[in-house]
């Protein structure tokens, strides 16, 4: 990913996701180098960014720290909001279904997640209720949001928010 190379096992990508699962598990003849077998020959995944990954990496192998901290033990990966929404991105676009609905819920209970960022971050990896929750928040609510805010939403979801307002 960009300029580093990642060494970890395969065994919760292929577990916990379709995408990494086919291009794992693809059958090759008996000449073919495989991708990812040696840091000679890496799986390069262009497009993305290190530090989305490495998020990701956290949540996918978390550390024994990370699995046994306070009184009584509980998990705490201690990322922070925006590490998380790099974990609900790239597990949106790999079908990881249960870290994706994991950081659905971290995102929830344990971040302020405002409005306007509740409605960009549902288009932008299909969290349908995050739109209801951020449209109803900004039509109920008593602070008229910004123009620049509700111009961001596209001209079309800033007139219905608008209209409903008044």
């Amino acid at each position: 990913v960009e300029d580093r190379i990642f060494c970890v096992p395969r065994y919760e990508f292929i577990s916990s996701s379709e995408v990494f699962t086919g291009m794992f598990l693809l059958p090759l003849g008996p000449e073919v180098r495989v991708e990812g077998q040696d840091r000679e020959n890496p799986i390069l995944l262009e497009g993305y960014k290190k530090d989305e990954f490495a998020s990701l990496l956290k949540v996918m192998y978390p550390t024994a720290t990370s699995l046994i901290s306070g009184t009584p033990p509980t998990l705490d990966l201690r990322l922070g909001k925006e590490e998380w929404v790099n974990v609900l991105k790239l597990s949106t676009i790999w079908n990881m279904e249960r870290i994706r609905e994991y950081s659905i819920h971290c995102l929830s209970t344990d971040f302020v997640v405002s409005p306007m960022e509740k409605i960009h971050l549902a288009r932008a990896y299909k969290v349908s209720a995050w739109i209801k929750e951020g449209v109803t928040t900004l039509v109920s609510s008593a602070h008229r949001p910004t123009f620049d805010s509700l111009a961001s939403l596209g001209w079309e979801t800033a007139a219905r928010i608008l209209w409903i307002r008044d």
